[in-house]
């Protein structure tokens, strides 16, 4: 994580969560290094700007109440590790950057009509456990094992 390679970082704490499930404050890692793939994923594709339905880790048709749940269960997993891991500092900030923007209904509008969306729920994590298909269509809930973060 100190080498800001947080794709690298996700998969050795996925890989070592198989080993190793009751690894001290692993979840709270994980939201951290969710929230920071997605802005990094942001930035690696110019001209788009920030998905901050990806930063806040749901999806363009949930209503105000998924959105306001989601945003609460990111910061209890972040917070408590803001002073002690790097980068949780920053992902807190994305996450109430993204909360912000989506939880006020003009400006989610104004983003709406102004950011072509890609739902891009089919990363390496989702095409593992088989929950999308080649045409990139989603179930109702993509990955629902995401709300216990």
């Amino acid at each position: 994580m100190r080498g800001e390679d947080y794709a690298g970082a996700r998969t050795l704490l996925l890989e070592t969560l198989q080993t190793n499930p009751r690894l001290d404050d692993a979840f709270e890692m994980l939201s951290v290094l969710e929230v920071l793939c997605a802005a990094a994923e942001s930035r690696a594709r110019p001209g788009r700007g920030v998905d901050w339905y990806r930063i806040l880790q749901v999806l363009p048709r949930d209503d105000a109440a998924r959105i306001d749940a989601q945003y609460r269960s990111v910061v209890r997993q972040v917070e408590p590790v803001r002073d002690e891991l790097p980068g949780a500092e920053a992902a807190l900030r994305l996450v109430n950057d993204a909360y912000a923007m989506l939880s006020d209904p003009a400006k989610r509008a104004r983003y709406d009509s102004t950011v072509a969306h890609v739902e891009l729920w089919c990363d390496d994590i989702l095409q593992t456990n088989g929950l999308c298909a080649a045409d990139r269509s989603a179930p109702d809930d993509p990955n629902p094992e995401l709300d216990i973060f």
